[in-house]
């Protein structure tokens, strides 16, 4: 049997994956993580907290994907725990469930109310990141809605663009959560909703990152993000 491994941090999908040769047979996935994984091709769920995870692939394919999501019900999923380790085979394997990883015992949080933050930034031709919610270890949250509007330059007029992204503090620049929003004179305000069932951990920050071809001005760009707070029931 020809097996290839990927592995992956919590909350990034896998997609594409596939051997060097030859058609999909089997997969088997370790799965420490809190998300529930969708499997691409066959449409089979992966729960969180689960070891030794295995299906045939019928019928045999070229590629398969392994995507972090909401539970079937649409439970919202938890990006906490151990990266995945996907294995894909020619051949296939045993149609099996696996078995709980140890971490059953994870209070699972319950969604609470809406909230929102927002601040007025400015915006210039230099590379900046704005803190929206600072580092909270611990907190989680699923972004609802990001909404961005130019308050103007000069005579209360927009004259060039400004790119905007939401992200989390991993590294500089940091992983991308939504997708960009660019304000120009023509579309001077713009909004973006969030995947839904898909949380974030707040323990390493949200920031806005920003940039602007102004040529030496600023846009004043007033942000807002609405989100639910995940708390312990």
């Amino acid at each position: 049997m020809a097996t290839v491994d990927y592995r992956t941090p919590v909350g990034i999908d896998l997609r594409d994956l596939a051997l060097q040769a030859g058609h999909i047979g089997g997969i088997y996935i370790d799965n420490p993580s809190g998300s529930w994984l969708r499997v691409t091709g066959i449409e089979r769920f992966v729960p969180p907290y689960c070891e030794a995870w295995s299906a045939p692939v019928v019928p045999t394919q070229t590629s398969i994907s392994v995507l972090f999501v909401a539970s079937p019900s649409g439970t919202p999923s938890l990006n906490v725990g151990g990266p995945t380790l996907v294995r894909l085979a020619d051949a296939p394997y045993p149609d099996s469930p696996g078995y709980a990883s140890g971490a059953e015992t994870y209070q699972q949080p319950r969604i609470a109310e809406i909230q929102q933050v927002g601040d007025t930034i400015n915006v210039t031709e230099t590379y900046t990141a704005t803190t929206l919610i600072p580092d909270t270890p611990g907190e989680q949250i699923i972004p609802r809605k990001f909404y961005c509007a130019a308050t103007g330059i000069g005579n209360n007029r927009i004259h060039s663009n400004a790119i905007l992204r939401l992200v989390n503090t991993m590294g500089f620049p940091g992983t991308l959560i939504l997708p960009y929003i660019t304000l120009s004179p023509e579309r001077p305000s713009d909004q973006v909703e969030y995947e839904a069932g898909k949380a974030v951990a707040v323990g390493i920050g949200i920031n806005v990152e920003h940039q602007t071809d102004v040529g030496g001005g600023t846009i004043f760009v007033t942000v807002f993000l609405q989100y639910y707070r995940l708390v312990n029931q």
